[in-house]
């Protein structure tokens, strides 16, 4: 029952993300001139979630947790960011 209630929060808070953002998308194409930039810092929803049987014997540390953990904070802010920004939006490649 748990990690049903964790999945439908976390659900319900990248909707949120969404809801949130998605009306800025008015603003790259403003008659008062257009948005040039929009950096967006969203977390995972599902970080807190973590427990010990996400480590593992070999990983110990959680290195593998972790990198998952940023790359989905990654693809929340690209996602974000393009949202706001279209086809104009940065990612770390063309700064």
């Amino acid at each position: 029952m748990a990690a049903n209630t964790e999945e439908q929060q976390g659900r319900r808070i990248e909707a949120a993300y969404h809801d949130i953002i998605s009306p800025l998308a008015h603003l790259a194409t403003s008659d008062r001139g257009s948005l040039h930039r929009f950096y967006a810092h969203l977390v995972y929803p599902w970080w807190a979630y973590s427990t010990s049987t996400d480590f593992d014997d070999e990983d110990p540390e959680g290195t593998k947790w972790w990198g998952t953990l940023r790359r989905e904070e990654e693809r929340l802010k690209e996602q974000a960011e393009r949202m706001v920004l279209g086809d104009q939006a940065l990612t770390r490649d063309n700064w």
